[in-house]
């Protein structure tokens, strides 16, 4: 599984705005981002305004990700999300995208740096 394409957001400081959405039209999907943002109450108003902007694909599920009032990635995906939903936290939640992916993981490696203790 290639995860080059979350890597900048690892690289960026958050806390991020991570947004599961599906939607069958544009009203639709303006819809259920309004009842989803209602519940970030944390996030910063150019976090989420980077995101309504992005909240308008008509595909039936959309992955977005935002820090900083900068939209990070926006991922359309080719089904819905199994669950609608929201999450401001330090760092990205891309659990559900890389499961919705379906890639299989043929091995995990871990890198340590022990010297890196503060």
């Amino acid at each position: 599984m290639r995860l080059d394409f979350a890597r900048p957001m690892y690289e960026r400081q958050g806390p991020y705005a991570s947004v599961y959405l599906a939607g069958s039209s544009t009203e639709d999907r303006r819809r259920r981002w309004r009842s989803l943002r209602e519940g970030m109450e944390e996030a910063d108003q150019t976090t989420l305004d980077a995101l309504e902007a992005a909240a308008t694909d008509p595909a039936p599920g959309q992955a977005m990700f935002a820090a900083g009032g900068e939209l990070m990635l926006a991922e359309t995906l080719s089904e819905p999300p199994p669950q609608e939903q929201a999450r401001w936290s330090p760092l990205p939640h891309v659990t559900p995208l890389l499961m919705l992916r379906g890639e299989n993981v043929p091995h995990l490696r871990v890198i340590v740096d022990h010297g890196a203790r503060r």
